[in-house]
């Protein structure tokens, strides 16, 4: 019992610190936050596998999988790999967990990485540039491509409708309704 609450307090940790330093680093965009963004994944990964390691066992899928991704990853360095492996190691980690409760986690991440990259535009800490696309004007809001403000904010939404499909209450109905709308603009 003692085990699955530590593992849910390193699984809320690493849910809440990955979407908000995707939105810190990617809209300050310089050298030296690249080098910190590279320092907040590793820590996330070295609490994935410290939730990993305490399971008592791992799915074949987990190992095989992550096994052939590393391999990629080393062969053409395309950093969508480490993504992917990412959710895998996540995924895994999270079997022993509630599904309410992981809801809940990815829920309050897409919150709060959404309340900071409001108040990072909001500060001036990350410029709210402009792109002409054409003969369109396409808003970044501080990230280098327009989409990447949109899968932010999508992820307020997906997690929205998750936690209102486990809790199925009027509270957790009228916040996917704000997610949504929030999300439209």
């Amino acid at each position: 019992m003692q085990l699955i609450k530590v593992q849910k307090l390193i699984f809320s940790l690493v849910v809440l610190i990955l979407p908000a330093n995707y939105i810190y680093y990617t809209g300050l965009q310089d050298g030296e936050a690249s080098a910190q963004k590279i320092f907040w994944r590793l820590m996330c990964a070295i609490l994935i596998l410290v939730i990993l390691l305490s399971k008592k066992k791992i799915s074949l899928f987990c190992v095989a999988s992550s096994t052939i991704i590393s391999i990629l990853f080393l062969i053409n360095q395309n950093p969508l790999a480490i993504n992917i492996l990412f959710m895998i190691l996540l995924a895994e980690s999270s079997k022993n967990l509630n599904p309410e409760d992981i809801a809940f986690y990815c829920l309050i991440s897409s919150i709060f990485s959404c309340i900071l990259h409001i108040y990072l535009i909001g500060t001036g800490k990350i410029d709210a540039k402009t792109f002409e696309v054409g003969d369109r004007v396409r808003y970044g809001f501080g990230f280098s491509n327009p989409n990447q403000l949109a899968t932010a904010y999508l992820s307020l939404s997906i997690a929205s409708i998750a936690y209102f499909i486990v809790r199925r209450s009027r509270k957790s109905m009228a916040l996917m309704m704000a997610s949504l709308i929030i999300s439209l603009f």
